[in-house]
């Protein structure tokens, strides 16, 4: 039975609303007047609950206790909240007057139009087209670079863990990650520009899943390879946010990824905590980060306040 004094929604209801206003502003930007972020964050509290109430449950089919797997509880967390406000954007959002088309004198959109942001996911027909090509361009990609670029943005696993699963070295995993996220970036570059530039070539040379990757996928997914980047193709295709979150060039590091800088949100997090007296190891594991990031924040804030 789920009690509100469940320590599991004191603690993660600040950061799961950090999170909405890190990764989901933009919806309630694109979402026209009939959405808010503050009805996004009380759509992610709902989706907390709703798993605090099973977390239990979820845990006594996998033999574990709430001991130790704030990182699972988190994981699942951020599929929950994913799958809830992006259902609650089309349910609401998109019933209002958005992104008309645009249309001239002879009655044809403009290019103008089809050339809408990847980041606003109306139903333009530009808009569908747009991401459509981008998504059948990455459904083309080599096998190794699509199943890299699955594991660190649907995944959202940290290089070092990619690397392992990949059997390879953190370093060359990091360069093949960028490589094949460097030749999608470009290609959904020249949807939006009059003067398209060169895509970088890569020829796809015989790849064999390591026996890692395939233990791992059958443990986490159930699934074979082919089928989990089917699900993932799909995901692309449904939910904006996946490419938005490959795209973009802001950050490089996406969550679950021990990150060497912090968002806004972290930092005034971290502030918070560690004005309530928590640890600065606590605060690390509570915000997903490195100790020693805490570590450097601590003093950056300590140097500012004297």
């Amino acid at each position: 039975m789920l009690s509100a004094e469940d320590p599991l929604i004191s603690e993660y209801l600040p950061v799961v609303s950090g999170h909405i206003v890190n990764k989901y502003s933009w919806m309630a930007e694109r979402g026209n007047c009939l959405m808010s972020l503050d009805d996004l964050k009380q759509v992610a509290a709902i989706a907390l609950v709703k798993l605090v109430s099973r977390w239990d449950d979820v845990l006594a089919e996998q033999d574990k206790t709430r001991e130790g797997n704030g990182g699972l509880f988190w994981w699942y967390l951020k599929t929950d909240v994913k799958r809830a406000v992006s259902k609650y954007y089309r349910d609401i959002a998109q019933h209002g007057e958005y992104d008309a088309p645009i249309l001239d004198e002879l009655g044809a959109e403009t290019l103008e139009m089809q050339r809408t942001s990847v980041r606003a996911p109306s139903e333009a027909a530009g808009a569908r087209l747009t991401r459509e090509d981008i998504v059948d361009f990455y459904s083309l990609m080599p096998l190794r670079d699509k199943t890299i670029i699955a594991l660190r943005y649907f995944d959202e696993l940290p290089y070092p863990q990619l690397a392992d699963i990949l059997d390879a070295q953190t370093k060359t995993t990091r360069n093949l990650t960028m490589n094949a996220v460097n030749r999608l970036r470009a290609f959904a570059r020249n949807q939006y520009i009059d003067a398209p530039g060169k895509v970088p070539v890569r020829i796809e040379q015989p790849w064999s899943p390591p026996p890692a990757l395939l233990t791992y996928l059958r443990e986490r997914h159930r699934m074979n390879l082919a089928e989990y980047l089917g699900i993932v193709t799909i995901a692309l295709r449904v939910d904006v946010s996946y490419l938005v979150e490959i795209l973009r060039t802001d950050r490089t590091n996406v969550p679950g990824a021990m990150a060497s800088t912090m968002t806004s949100f972290q930092c005034a997090a971290a502030d918070e905590l560690l004005r309530q007296g928590e640890t600065m190891r606590e605060v690390a594991r509570r915000l997903d980060v490195s100790y020693g990031v805490i570590v450097s924040h601590a003093k950056r804030r300590q140097s500012l306040a004297a």
